[in-house]
């Protein structure tokens, strides 16, 4: 919910996709805001830290949010990753392993 949530807060524009393949589930959450500068994407995974243009205290952003869903991805063995998009905009990648089916005999 958070991911959206800064989506719907910074663009005008959020799209919700899903895409599954054979080991993982994906949730790609993208949106027309102003992105995150490229050499802070890594960096706003990190507990307190509030990118440039996006993360002040007039949005009320405490930079925790996406440190959060860093670590609620890791705890279910899967993944985020950040993108920006051309011409403006952003790419939120949400990656979980697909649950193995254990069929009984």
């Amino acid at each position: 919910s958070n991911i959206i949530s800064n989506a719907t807060r910074y663009a005008k524009h959020t799209s919700i996709q899903t895409a599954t393949k054979q080991r993982s589930i994906s949730v790609i959450i993208t949106d027309d805001g102003p992105g995150i500068p490229d050499h802070e994407l890594k960096q706003v995974l990190t507990p307190f830290y509030r990118a440039e243009h996006s993360r002040n205290r007039q949005t009320g952003g405490t930079g925790l949010g996406l440190a959060v869903s860093h670590d609620i991805m890791k705890a279910h063995n899967g993944s985020i990753t950040l993108a920006n998009r051309q011409p403006h905009g952003l790419c939120v990648t949400l990656r979980f392993p697909r649950p193995r089916i254990q069929h009984s005999h």
